[in-house]
Formats: C-alpha cells, structure tokens, sequence
C-alpha cells in the first residue's frame, strides 16, 4: 500500500500542477479581456508584468502656440550711410495655448532687436511694454490673443549699396521652433567720389608727373571740398593736391553737386609703391571727413633680377652662396657700391662687378650667407648702394630660415 501510495504521489502532484495551471491560464485569460493591449503575462504561470513600451515618434517638449507676422519683410529703400534708420515687425500670438519667445538673434552686428509687448491702457489706447531680448525666455511668454513688435535698427555706417538682413526668432513651440523675419536697405553715401580708388597705376617712370582727377560729391546744395590732405607726411609733400573746380553732374543716376580734386606726382619722388590715404574736408558737418584710396607705383630706373632673394633653409656656421643681378633700365652707366643686410640672425659678404667695365650698365652680385641665430625666420629688405640719384639704396625683398641643430 505504501508503495502504491509513493507511486501515486507523483502523478498527483503533476495533476495538481496541472489543474492549477489551467486555473491561471483561465483566469489570465479573462483578465486580458479587462486588460489594455500592452499588459502581457510571463511564459510561466505568474503575476501580470507591464509590457515594454515601443519606441515610437520623439514628440519635443514645449507649448502648441504659434506666432503669426503681418508682415515677414520690411523694404527700408534708400537710406545714408549715416543713418540708423528702424523697422517694425509686429506679430500676434494665435495660440491654441501661449507660446514663449526664447531668443531674438539678427544675423549681422549692424543690426539690433529690440522685442515689445503691445497693451492697451484704461483708455483702450495702445502702450508698448518694452522686453528685453537679452533676458529672454523671461517675460517672453505671449497668451493666445497677444500682439508684440519686433524693432530693428539697421546700422548703414560705412555700408554701400543694396543689403539684405535676417533676424531670427526661436520659440519653446513645438509646432514652430523657430521663424525668421527680413529687412531690406538700399544704402547711398552722403558723400561719395568718383573714382572711389584714385590709381596712378603700377608703372610710372621716375621723373614723370601725371595727374590724376578725381570729383567728390555731396547731397546738400552748397556742397564744397575745403582741403585735402595726405595721411604720410612725406607723400603730402611730393604729390601738389589742388581743389580746381565745383559744379554739378551725374552721381549714382542723381545730380549732386561735387568738388573736384586734382593730384600730381612731382619730379622728385622716390621709386616705391604709393599706398595712402587723402584725408578730404567738406562743409557737411555730418561727414566733415571723407577718406579716398590713393595708389600707385613708381618704377626705379635700377631694376634687381630676381625681385626676390631667396637663400632657403641654413644652419648656423654653414654658408650659401646666392648671385643676382641689377641692371640700368635706361642703359644708363651706374655703379653698385655696396651691400648690407639688416639682421642678426644671417651674416653676409658681397662681391660686385659690372658685366662690361667699359659701359657699366649691367652688374653682377654675389651674397655669401652664413646661419647666425638658430631658428629664426628672415623676412626683410637687402640694401643695395647705388649712385643714381633718388636710387641711392634699391631694397628687393630677403628671404631665408636659418634652422636649428638636429
């Protein structure tokens, strides 16, 4: 009997299982039908366990408000290049739910935002609350129904011609992040001159004098120029800057009245390149300076070939040896008298000789340089002695690096 009763022990306990697992299975299976699709049970009969949520669509934080422009562009047409001149953008707010501005950015320096709110007082009159974009988000919340203006102040100083600028608005909406507004200007000088560059070109033969003219215009009816200097002392005493005339012409498709300004190069000027700056004096006490590009270059009868000495990378104690020549661009005899180079960090002896010494018009240079300072990098000027007038030193450029030891 004890035997039978330990074999029917197993069998019992499989039925009991058994049983006791069809009771759960029924009744998970009614609770499925009380329970939301994403509820689940394990594989074995046990307690119900939430199903992982599946990844679905990010939706971004923030409200569902939007903003509205009348107008996403202002044309501001012609405007000086001495004016700040504004435009508005004004917006409302079209819900559903308030929305925060967050940040007002204008693409360029030259433009600054300035953000309002629109209220209206006891009168029902329209007040402007000023915000500042700087603290923005706060005070940047806008209810449904609420109106603001954007202004924008468009700096045209040193500006010409026609521009284009972008402001830029982000929001906490997650329908509308970010909007983007325009404003347009078409800037003209108060005072311009034709030609803007005055150029003498780049192959003017020492001695020679040319003159340039050039005319400078302003908007008011008495306009004048009433004295014109150069920014280098030494080129205002070598160019003659004289006001010849004042009259009325063409500018820009307008007719303005002008001062014209003429320039002359004298006989004793150095050969060097001109670069400088004509400091113009009008009566418009809005733009009492103008400045106008002077440029230009004066061809040495001595002419170096190459125009560049280049003696590449040396190390200190060691020697190069570069050779070079310079030439009379006139045929005229003339003479080298010597060679120097303004550093430390490479050392040189020169030899020069005529390549004719009965018709000296040609000469050939020979440089032996020597490392000095170790690391250093030379960019300068070699000094050649001549004894042709106004060409007493002739300065082709100097290259060269004098390396350290390994």
């Amino acid at each position: 009997m004890n035997r039978q009763q330990n074999r029917l022990r197993p069998f019992v306990a499989s039925l009991a299982v058994a049983l006791l697992g069809g009771s759960v299975f029924a009744q998970n299976a009614n609770q499925e039908q009380d329970q939301p699709a994403e509820t689940t049970t394990s594989p074995a009969a046990g307690p119900l366990t939430p199903a992982v949520p599946r990844p679905g669509p990010r939706l971004r934080a923030g409200s569902t408000g939007e903003i509205v422009f009348y107008d996403n562009e202002v044309d501001m047409g012609n405007v000086l290049d001495t004016d700040k001149p504004t435009a508005e953008f004004r917006f409302k707010s079209i819900g559903p739910g308030p929305i925060t501005l967050t940040r007002i950015k204008p693409d360029c320096g030259c433009t600054l935002a300035q953000l309002w709110r629109i209220t209206t007082d006891d009168e029902g009159n329209e007040v402007r609350e000023e915000i500042d974009p700087a603290a923005l988000p706060k005070n940047g919340v806008f209810e449904e129904g609420d109106e603001g203006i954007i202004e924008a102040t468009y700096d045209a100083t040193k500006r010409q011609g026609a521009n284009r600028r972008t402001i830029r608005i982000n929001t906490d909406s997650s329908k509308q992040r970010n909007v983007a507004v325009q404003l347009a200007v078409n800037v003209i000088p108060l005072v311009g001159s034709d030609p803007r560059v005055v150029t003498f070109g780049n192959a003017i033969e020492k001695g020679s004098t040319p003159s340039r003219t050039v005319r400078v215009f302003g908007r008011t009816d008495d306009f004048k120029v009433t004295k014109a200097t150069l920014s280098n002392l030494k080129l205002n005493e070598q160019i003659e800057i004289e006001i010849v005339e004042h009259g009325r012409a063409d500018f820009s498709g307008e007719q303005l009245p002008y001062s014209a300004i003429k320039l002359t190069l004298t006989e004793g000027m150095s050969p060097d390149v001109i670069s400088d700056k004509m400091f113009v004096r009008t009566n418009d006490p809005r733009r009492p300076v103008f400045e106008i590009q002077i440029i230009g270059r004066i061809l040495g009868d001595v002419r170096v070939d190459p125009q560049a000495i280049r003696i590449g990378r040396v190390s200190v104690g060691d020697k190069t040896t570069q050779e070079f020549r310079v030439r009379s661009h006139s045929g005229k005899p003339f003479k080298v008298t010597g060679v120097s180079l303004p550093t430390e960090a490479i050392e040189i002896t020169s030899e020069f000789k005529p390549v004719d010494p009965e018709n000296p018009t040609e000469w050939i240079v020979s440089i032996t340089a020597v490392g000095v300072i170790e690391n250093s990098r030379v960019n300068t000027k070699l000094k050649i002695e001549t004894d042709v007038p106004l060409e007493e030193t002739v300065e082709p450029r100097f290259y060269g690096v004098v390396q350290g030891e390994d």
